[in-house]
């Protein structure tokens, strides 16, 4: 069984050291969505439901608690055929992320236990240190596997919005009836971003970039009367370095008022080019020219790249101007 795109971003990025509440953050998810799609991405790997007799899917990837820890142990040390499971799934996750704690298993069940089929290799490795905090300190290698992860989920969005297929493109989140910013009196807002119309059309908006409570980067997306996408066309968000090269943060979709209101929290390596960001754009192309271009940037181990189709909103004037080398990014090496 092939892992899907979007179970492998999220393995990787729980890998990388992330929780499912703190990926769920990332990501805009819900908290049980990101527990399924790593859940389904190991069965994928192991060819077997991990979680059919205990929970080995939070231990495999270190997300037990001490209960859940000392329960998978003692059933792996019972239970031959889960431990030859968990063996071959920890095989697969240690070529996936060569650089992440993985648990050590003990050794199989003596006479086999229920073992059924060739015993696999008992995995061990050692331990290496978790990042403090949720973003600090990450080498460039794991800021690589996030900001990965966060384009191929970009690649997940695109091919299930039908944006690929001509489809009619989903319902977009209903717009904040309020003063139009997401803004709770808690958090602390940065800066507000005022976005213009380029070209043709009526379209206007604001992005409000701040922190959470919890120190996690956002920007609040607030876009009025853009024209609806033409078939097979979607619109991406980009926080651009100059008027050609940026990192894509996500596809919308807007209702069919041409109205967008949304809160998208900002992937570790996209932090940095948010803090050298000249230009908040949304653009809009064709869906299959955003997938190629994305996947070419993944085969080069580049997150910052050339932004295709035209835009439609941008600030009109350009922000600080971006540090260093237009194009390089810390998160791009590694890849």
């Amino acid at each position: 069984m092939t892992v899907a795109p979007d179970q492998k971003a999220v393995l990787e990025l729980l890998l990388a050291g992330q929780s499912y509440a703190d990926l769920g953050d990332l990501l805009g998810l819900d908290e049980a969505e990101v527990r399924s799609r790593a859940r389904s991405g190991l069965e994928a790997i192991g060819g077997a439901d991990p979680d059919r007799h205990v929970a080995l899917s939070d231990y495999l990837l270190g997300q037990a608690d001490p209960i859940g820890r000392a329960d998978a142990v003692r059933h792996l040390r019972e239970d031959g055929a889960d431990h030859a499971l968990a063996a071959r799934i920890l095989t697969e996750l240690r070529t996936l992320a060569p650089a992440a704690d993985l648990p050590s298993l003990s050794a199989p069940p003596a006479g086999g236990g229920r073992l059924r089929g060739r015993q696999a290799p008992s995995a061990s490795r050692p331990a290496f240190p978790k990042a403090a905090g949720r973003f600090p300190s990450l080498s460039a290698r794991m800021r690589w596997l996030l900001g990965a992860g966060a384009l191929v989920l970009i690649v997940s969005v695109l091919v299930a919005s039908g944006a690929l297929s001509g489809d009619d493109e989903p319902d977009a989140p209903p717009p904040d009836e309020g003063n139009g910013s997401l803004q709770t009196d808690d958090e602390q807002q940065l800066e507000r971003i005022e976005l213009s119309a380029v070209g043709a059309g009526d379209a206007s908006g604001e992005g409000i970039v701040g922190l959470t409570t919890g120190d996690q980067p956002y920007i609040d997306l607030v876009l009025e009367n853009l024209a609806p996408a033409p078939e097979g066309q979607v619109y991406v968000v980009w926080f651009m370095l100059n008027e050609e090269l940026g990192y894509p943060l996500s596809p919308i979709a807007p209702d069919n008022k041409g109205s967008f209101n949304d809160r998208f929290a900002i992937p570790a390596p996209a932090i940095e080019v948010a803090g050298r960001m000249q230009f908040l754009n949304v653009s809009l192309a064709p869906g299959e020219q955003v997938l190629t271009t994305i996947e070419d940037a993944l085969k080069a181990g580049e997150l910052v790249i050339k932004k295709p189709g035209r835009t439609v909103l941008q600030n009109r004037q350009a922000l600080a101007p971006a540090s260093g080398p237009a194009g390089q990014s810390g998160g791009a090496e590694g890849g």
